[in-house]
C-alpha cells in the first residue's frame, strides 16, 4: 500500500462531475520507502504486455508436457514421425523401416544403403533400384518357404557348417551337397541323357557321356566303387542299319572275384545286341579267357 501526496484539486463550479487532481511525482509506502509513480507505471505496463507472451510459453510447455505423456504411454509412431539421428541423416527410422546411408564428401548419399523392414534386413548397391543382399525369408521356386537365410554376392569366412548343404552354380551344372558332387548335366533332377562326373561320399565315381547325331548315339559310364570295382557300361544305337536298326550293349568289369569252383577273375566282359548276338567271357588271374 502507498501513501500519494495531493498537490492541486481543481474544481469546475459549472460541472462538478469533472475535476482535475495532481498528485506528487513521488510517493511513499508504509514502511517510509519513497518511490517514483513513474518507475512504477512503467513496471505494471511491462507486466501487460509481457501477459501473452507468458500464457503462451505456459501453454507451449502443456502441449509439450502431454506429447510426452502420451510417448511414454503409447510409444513412439513412426508413421506420424521421422526419427533422426542428427543434421545428416544417416540413420532415419519412418514408417517404411530404418534406413542407414551414408553422407560423401560431396554432400550426397551414397548409393550403398541398408534398411530394416518387416522381418528383413536388405542392402542396395544402386539406391534401392535392386536389392543386392538381404537376410530373410528364403522360398524356393515354386513359393515354399523353406526358412530364413543369407542372400548375397559375397560370402566370406572360416566354416561353412549346416545340416543340409548345397552349393550350385545357375545353370546348376555343379552341385555339391553333403552327399555327391556333381559336375555336368548330371547334376540336373530329371535331364534326359545326363552327362558329367558324379563324386559320392561313400568313395564311388561315375563318368558318364553321350553323343548323339541323326538319331545315332553312343552312350559310355564308367563306375568305380570298393564292392563292384571298375565297371564300363556302354549302349549304341542306329536307326538306319544295313537290315533293321542295329543296337549293341556291353558290360565290361575289372574286378577280383572267387566263384563258386575257388577260380579267380579279373576280367568278365559282356555283349549283347540284336545284330551281334550276345558275348560273355571272363579272363582269370593266369590270363586264360573262358566264355560264360
Amino acid at each position: 500500500m502507498f501513501k500519494l501526496r495531493l498537490l492541486e484539486i481543481s474544481v469546475n463550479g459549472d460541472s462538478y462531475s469533472d475535476i482535475n487532481v495532481r498528485d506528487a511525482d513521488k510517493i511513499e509506502s508504509l514502511d517510509g520507502t519513497i518511490g517514483d509513480l513513474q518507475s512504477i507505471l512503467s513496471q505494471a505496463s511491462s507486466m501487460s504486455t509481457s501477459y501473452d507472451a507468458t500464457m503462451l510459453q505456459a501453454k507451449q510447455g502443456k502441449d509439450a508436457n502431454e506429447s510426452l505423456g502420451d510417448m511414454e504411454e503409447n510409444g513412439l509412431d513412426a508413421s506420424t514421425i521421422t526419427l533422426k539421428n542428427g543434421d545428416s541423416d544417416e540413420l532415419t527410422i519412418t514408417g517404411a523401416g530404418l534406413v542407414a546411408k551414408k553422407m560423401t564428401d560431396v554432400g550426397a548419399y551414397a548409393d550403398q544403403q541398408l534398411r530394416i523392414a518387416g522381418n528383413g534386413i536388405y542392402m542396395t548397391n544402386d539406391n534401392w533400384a535392386t536389392i543386392t543382399e538381404a537376410i530373410g525369408e528364403i522360398k524356393d521356386e515354386n513359393g515354399r518357404l523353406i526358412g530364413y537365410g543369407i542372400v548375397a554376392d559375397n560370402i566370406i569366412g572360416k566354416f561353412i557348417l549346416g545340416e543340409n548343404i548345397t552349393i550350385s552354380n545357375e545353370d546348376s551344372s555343379v552341385v555339391i551337397t553333403g552327399d555327391s558332387i556333381k559336375l555336368g548335366t548330371v547334376a540336373e533332377e530329371g535331364a534326359v541323357n545326363p552327362t558329367g562326373i558324379t563324386l559320392n561320399k561313400n568313395g564311388s565315381v561315375e563318368f558318364r557321356s553321350f553323343e548323339e547325331d541323326a538319331g545315332t548315339y553312343r552312350e559310355n559310364v564308367l563306375t568305380f566303387d570298393l564292392q563292384n570295382g571298375l565297371v564300363i557300361t556302354g549302349h549304341a544305337y542306329t536307326p538306319s542299319g544295313q537290315h533293321n536298326p542295329v543296337w549293341y550293349d556291353y558290360t565290361l568289369q575289372l574286378s577280383p572275384k572267387i566263384d563258386s569252383n575257388g577260380t579267380g577273375n579279373v576280367i568278365e566282359f559282356t555283349g549283347n545286341g540284336n545284330q551281334a548276338g550276345s558275348h560273355h567271357w571272363y579272363i582269370d588271374t593266369d590270363g586264360q579267357m573262358t566264355p560264360g
